[in-house]
């Protein structure tokens, strides 16, 4: 599900863990969102990803539960992400 146009404008100047939650549907070819985002993994296993920088990093056996707010992604791949129940936070 795509983020309204008036959502990604909230989410450039939200401050703190976020105020949007988006489901992501994985995918090898299509970013998540426009705007940067963190993550919470529900199932958790490997992620790839797309940091906001443009590099390509597989976080390796992230447990369930986490919320990663350490990097700012922009893509998570289908293809070599195991873990699953994956939410952006914007």
């Amino acid at each position: 599900m795509a983020l309204t146009s008036e959502e990604k404008d909230r989410a450039k100047f939200v401050s703190g863990k976020g105020k949007i939650a988006q489901e992501v549907t994985l995918s090898d070819s299509a970013e998540v969102s426009d705007v940067p985002f963190n993550i919470y993994v529900g199932t958790g296993g490997d992620l790839k990803v797309d940091t906001e920088d443009g590099q390509t990093v597989t976080l390796k056996n992230v447990p369930s539960g986490t919320y990663i707010d350490f990097i700012k992604i922009k893509k998570i791949y289908s293809t070599g992400t195991r873990a699953s129940d994956i939410v952006a936070i914007h």
